[in-house]
This record gives C-alpha cells, sequence and structure tokens, in this order.
C-alpha cells in the first residue's frame, strides 16, 4: 500500500501518462495510446474518459463493435474509482484528488467528444435514432460547442419526427457556425417534411451558397421548386445537381418530370433515357418514360416501359396498375385475358 504522501506524486504521474497518450493519439500512433489507455484504466477501472478514449481508438482502427461497446459503456460508468491501493480508504479526500487530477487531463482530449460523435453518426447510419440521438448528447455535454453533434443530434429527432427541437438544433449549429451548408440542408428537409416549402428552399439556397458545388442540395431544391410548381426553375436545378454529379441518376429522372411538366416530351424521354443508361435496372425511370410515351400517342413502347419496370421490380403497384389501366382503356385484351393479367398480380 502506497504511504499518504505519495499520493500527490501518483496523481501527477497518471495525469503525466495521460498527457502522453493524447498526444500519441493526436499524432496518430493508435497503438501506443490505446496501450497508456489502458494501463490508466487497470488503475481507474471504468473510468468514463478512458473508456471513451480506447472507444475512439478501436472506431479509428476500424473496430466498429469494439469502439460502440466502449463507448456505451463509457456513457453508462457513473463513477471511477482508483484501485484500492491508490489510496487509503481511510483518506477519501486524496482518492478525490487522484480522479480529479486524471479527469482535468481527460477533458483535456478532443478525442472524447469527437469519438461519440463518430459514434453517433454510426448509430444513425443504421437507424438506431435514439442511441445516435444519446451519443450526440453526450458530445454536447462534454463540449457544448460542438456544431456537428448539434446538426448530427438534428437529424436524429428529425427521424424520430420531433420537428421542432430538430429545428432547434439546427439553428444551434448554424448559430456555432454559420457558414455550416450540411445544417441548412439538414433543416431543409426538415422544413421541407413539415411542408413549409418556401423556407424550405430558401434554406438549400444557403447550403448551396457556402457549398456551390451541393449536388444534394440542388437536387432538394429541384423536387421542392417542382412541389411549389415552379418547373423551370427547378429543371435548372436539376440540371445543376447533374453538372456536379455526372452519374446522380435520380436528378436525371426528376429533370424528366419537370420536362413532362413543362412539356417538352421529347426532352423528357431523353433525360428517362440517360437514367436508364446509367442504371439499366432503374425502375421508376421506365415506368415515368412510359407514361411520356402514352402522351406521344406511342402505346406499344409505353407497355413495353411499363413491363420492363415490372421486370424489375415486381411488387411496384403503380406499374402493375398503369399496365391494367392501358389494357383496358385501349382494348389490347379480352375481358377474360384481361381478368387473367389481373388475377396473375399476387402482391
Amino acid at each position: 500500500m502506497k504511504k499518504n504522501g505519495d499520493l500527490s506524486e501518483s496523481a501527477r504521474l497518471a495525469s503525466q501518462r495521460l498527457r502522453m497518450a493524447v498526444q500519441y493519439h493526436q499524432i496518430g500512433q493508435l497503438q501506443q495510446a490505446a496501450d497508456l489507455y489502458q494501463g490508466l484504466l487497470s488503475e481507474f477501472p471504468g473510468h468514463p474518459g478512458l473508456l471513451a478514449a480506447l472507444g475512439a481508438i478501436a472506431l479509428q482502427q476500424g473496430k466498429l463493435d469494439e469502439g460502440i461497446r466502449m463507448l456505451g459503456a463509457s456513457m453508462d460508468a457513473e463513477s471511477c474509482q482508483p484501485v484500492a491501493d491508490s489510496a487509503p480508504a481511510t483518506h477519501p479526500e486524496k482518492q478525490d484528488e487522484a480522479r480529479t487530477s486524471l479527469d482535468r487531463a481527460i477533458e483535456w482530449d478532443p478525442h472524447c467528444a469527437d469519438a461519440y460523435d463518430s459514434a453517433g453518426n454510426t448509430m444513425y447510419s443504421h437507424e438506431q435514432y435514439q442511441l445516435a440521438l444519446k451519443f450526440f448528447d453526450k458530445v454536447l455535454a462534454l463540449n457544448p460547442d460542438h456544431a456537428e453533434a448539434c446538426n448530427g443530434r438534428g437529424n436524429a429527432l428529425r427521424e424520430l419526427k420531433r420537428y421542432e427541437e430538430a429545428l432547434q438544433s439546427y439553428d444551434r449549429a448554424l448559430l456555432l457556425r454559420p457558414d455550416y451548408a450540411e445544417a441548412y440542408f439538414s433543416k431543409a428537409i426538415a422544413l421541407q417534411e413539415l411542408e413549409r416549402l418556401e423556407e424550405a428552399e430558401q434554406n438549400y439556397m444557403q447550403a448551396i451558397r457556402h457549398k456551390p458545388d451541393y449536388a444534394s442540395a440542388y437536387y432538394n431544391r429541384g423536387m421542392v421548386l417542382q412541389e411549389l410548381k415552379r418547373h423551370e426553375e427547378g429543371l435548372q436545378s436539376y440540371d445543376q445537381a447533374i453538372r456536379y454529379r455526372p452519374d446522380f441518376i435520380e436528378a436525371y429522372n426528376n429533370r424528366g418530370n419537370a420536362l413532362h411538366e413543362l412539356q417538352r416530351l421529347e426532352e423528357a424521354v431523353q433525360s428517362y433515357d440517360r437514367a436508364i443508361q446509367i442504371k439499366p435496372d432503374y425502375a421508376e425511370a421506365y415506368y415515368n418514360m412510359g407514361y411520356v410515351l402514352v402522351e406521344q400517342g406511342l402505346l406499344e413502347r409505353a407497355i413495353a416501359n411499363f413491363r420492363q419496370a415490372l421486370s424489375i421490380k415486381p411488387d411496384y403497384v403503380d406499374a402493375y396498375s398503369t399496365l391494367l389501366y392501358r389494357y383496358a382503356y385501349h382494348g389490347m385484351l379480352s375481358p377474360q385475358a384481361y381478368l387473367e393479367q389481373a388475377r396473375g398480380w399476387e402482391h
């Protein structure tokens, strides 16, 4: 057992080792950092900051499950206690001194907050929105000015349909980083889902202003403009999306829809065809092209497109109902053949 007078020196050495671990972590020497963190964890079992740092390293090393597990353990840890011989039980104030020294050093490590942020993003990508929210909240408890965590938190809240809270979180991110294009984009999606379309369009424009090559923002803005019946502007926005992402098949498809609304039918067919060239199994593009071909009086080609959409996506309800309607409307099948077609679809 250490003598009472040795504890301050022990705490100082623990803090020194932690700072060395942080330095290794910052310069990318992950294994050296992990060894030091692990050694400290053996002296301070369950310390949330050490678990967070080890979780960060695991994520950086591609060890997803281990990283998430350690970060979760870090959040669940309610306290950390030194091993029994780090300070005599008769001197709890000395135990507090050792813990305080380590805690202050841990707070100096920026990787702790970033690790929780990474875990939150991972959980979000796996559609675990409640858990993602928990991680983002932890980031903000460590660093209230973490703009990326505010944006991630807003995204999780949006997926949970807690829209007003999501908007508040995006606004916080933008207060911290007024040029944060992704936060404007995320806020616009929430406003779009709330059918506050004019505000959504304005926020997509802000995202584009701060990130001029933001293809997804141009695309989403195009969809909003179409909902607002501003089809010519929507078409221009899709053109910009394609300019910055030439293989953006959804933009080609929606561009075709805008051209259809503008009755520029041949151009619409060309846009759908371009989407199909990039992605030959794009059922929606075949379906939409079929509608335009009907308007052009090219019924056989239209039917072939509806059939192709169904061969790619057998449960495509709209394509099947449209196909049956065209058969009936144009008298292309006998009543018995029509009935057999209808019965043949089991979905």
